[in-house]
């Protein structure tokens, strides 16, 4: 296989990661200076990775403007910021500056104290030169990479087990073995990997593909998704690369919204050239997938680049703002969607890149124990399976452009129209998700496949601590309570608990620095009113499938030369255990 950056994007969608220590502390600054990156040789599935730290390699532009300090890479739980970087002699250095919330100064204690001595640098490969060496693993030089957060980590990442620090990076193998002797844990692991592909591989009779994947260092994950391409129907596949047309960075950057619309809304032989690349664009992505489009195509090329997101720069003068031109900043269409997906804040699967109906396999029940007797037969029992359906459902946003707006092709007002299209989508997405859709071409909501089973509030809208816990009891009691466990509820629901005691006395809140018992909770109006989720939200899976279709009307705002430009997307929505979730409620009405 040749290896290349995107192969190892697609591989590793958070990023990579490697450990270091922490340094020396400024008590007072409340900071902290890390060495972060070396050019030491680090194994990966794809051999020995090595980062050239230079200015010329390392993009520190994330870094230098203020990136995140996480706790252990938890996008959520953000503890200070890194203040300032720098390169010198092949090591990257970066001194993090802690906050004044009550997590940062606990982290800040615990790094003075020695409890916390480890940092990891998440990071993505954009460019790699791969050295074939005889006896010995590829050697993997990567000229070009982007570092984007640096992490206090309890357990640093370790490099022998593979690119990423958890099962959060699902479908990253495992490498192939090396000459250091293992550990018992290691050993452990590494039984309970072949046993899991084995078992797979037997029950969906592709004992031949398990042995492919346990050949190339591979686990369950991946054994997954190679048993998900056999299992489409009509022969249809993911994408293994989204659909991916094979843009450069370059080339995504190029492409223009706003020429392609006003092509789009007036089609002459003029805008047709002057959209030329967009419109090859939106051919080559319809050849490659097999699909028309109902105006033009935005291929994920475009939509996962770096250059996807932009900065709005506007100065409000009287009823009007001036846009003025300003350099897009790092973002895409997935992050921008990401961010604004309560659902996704709360740790959501998002499966990217699909085609055609999809059935995830899912183990339904386990094998059965039994006590025997001495020379007692044990019964023969087998795991049962079934599959998790999704097919593509269609959301649509619009947003209205204007004649004047029309006419401009600043970045800026690239930026607004490609950030409003999204924030449609996401809260079409969202809304969906969480609470389904009378439309009977929506996907299925989390509350439609889990109200029956809820627990109603013997106060409407007001549950009491008792109750609260009663939802984790639930889950535990399904032996569901593992992965992103999360709250989901409105602003009102927040301020019922901000505003009630455990119990009568208590000096504690229900809800207290944005945790619920000790869970993170996420607020969102989306929910509805009375409404509080919890569970494991890595169960709810959303699947996207590629492209981004355009169309122009021209009719709606022809009295005023302008048009409403129109969005389609493919998704569904699919909850892998129901069990993985609880949900409280109001009480229905009682029927008349």
């Amino acid at each position: 296989m040749t290896v290349t950056a995107a192969e190892i994007r697609r591989r590793a969608a958070e990023g990579l990661n490697r450990a270091a220590t922490v340094g020396p502390i400024n008590a007072e600054a409340r900071t902290v200076e890390v060495a972060f990156a070396s050019e030491a040789p680090v194994a990966r599935w794809f051999g020995d990775e090595v980062l050239i730290v230079s200015p010329e390699a390392m993009r520190s532009d994330r870094l230098r403007d203020g990136a995140a300090v996480l706790v252990n890479h938890d996008w959520e739980s953000q503890v200070g910021v890194v203040e300032s970087v720098s390169i010198d002699k092949g090591r990257a250095r970066a001194v993090l500056r802690f906050g004044n919330s009550a997590a940062s100064r606990e982290m800040f204690q615990d790094i003075a104290d020695g409890i916390r001595r480890h940092v990891s640098v998440g990071y993505q490969v954009h460019a790699i030169e791969v050295e074939t060496r005889k006896g010995a693993a590829d050697l993997a030089r990567v000229t070009d990479w982007e570092p984007f957060e640096i992490s206090i980590v309890s357990v640093p990442a370790d490099p022998t087990v593979g690119v990423g620090r958890d099962a959060r990076q699902a479908g990253e193998p495992m490498p192939p073995k090396t000459n250091t002797a293992p550990t018992s844990a290691s050993t452990q692991g590494e039984e309970d990997r072949v046993t899991a592909v084995l078992e797979l591989g037997r029950v969906y009779n592709h004992d031949a593909l398990a042995a492919e994947v346990l050949r190339a260092g591979g686990g369950p994950e991946e054994m997954q998704a190679r048993i998900l391409e056999h299992m489409n129907a009509n022969g249809n596949q993911p994408l293994r690369d989204g659909g991916s047309i094979g843009l450069t960075e370059r080339e995504a950057g190029r492409f223009s919204f706003m020429a392609l619309i006003r092509h789009l809304a007036a089609p002459t032989a003029e805008s047709a050239e002057a959209a030329a690349f967009e419109l090859e664009c939106s051919r080559a992505f319809a050849r490659r997938t097999g699909r028309e489009p109902q105006g033009a195509f935005i291929p994920p090329d475009v939509l996962l680049s770096r250059n996807f997101g932009g900065a709005l720069n506007t100065q409000t003068a009287n009823q009007g703002a001036e846009l003025v031109a300003t350099d897009l900043l790092a973002g895409n269409f997935i992050d921008i969607l990401r961010n604004r997906l309560s659902i996704m804040q709360a740790g959501a699967t998002m499966l990217q890149g699909l085609v055609g109906n999809v059935a995830i396999p899912r183990l339904a029940g386990g094998a059965t124990a039994e006590w025997l007797a001495e020379g007692g037969s044990v019964t023969d029992s087998r795991p049962t399976t079934d599959v998790v359906m999704m097919s593509p459902k269609t959301v649509a946003a619009s947003v209205p452009i204007t004649r004047r707006l029309l006419l401009q092709s600043t970045p800026a007002v690239e930026s607004m129209v490609r950030n409003d299209l999204v924030a449609g989508i996401a809260l079409a997405i969202d809304a969906a998700a969480l609470n389904g859709h009378p439309s009977p071409h929506a996907p299925t909501g989390l509350r439609e496949i889990i109200a029956a089973n809820a627990l109603n509030w013997a106060t409407a809208a007001r549950p009491t601590f008792a109750e609260i816990v009663e939802l984790e009891t639930r889950i535990a009691a399904a032996n569901a309570d593992q992965g992103a466990l999360r709250y989901i509820y409105g602003a009102a629901m927040s301020g019922h608990l901000k505003t009630t005691v455990l119990e009568p006395g208590a000096p504690v809140f229900i809800e207290a620095g944005e945790t619920v018992n000790g869970y993170r909770r996420i607020k969102s109006n989306q929910a509805r009113p009375g409404d509080a989720f919890f569970g494991n939200w890595t169960d709810l899976l959303v699947g996207m499938w590629s492209g981004l279709d355009l169309r122009a009307d021209t009719w709606t705002l022809a009295a005023s030369d302008g048009l409403v430009l129109r969005a389609f997307q493919d998704v569904d929505i699919a909850v892998r255990h129901p069990e993985s979730f609880a949900l409280g409620q109001n009480a229905p009405a009682a029927p008349e």
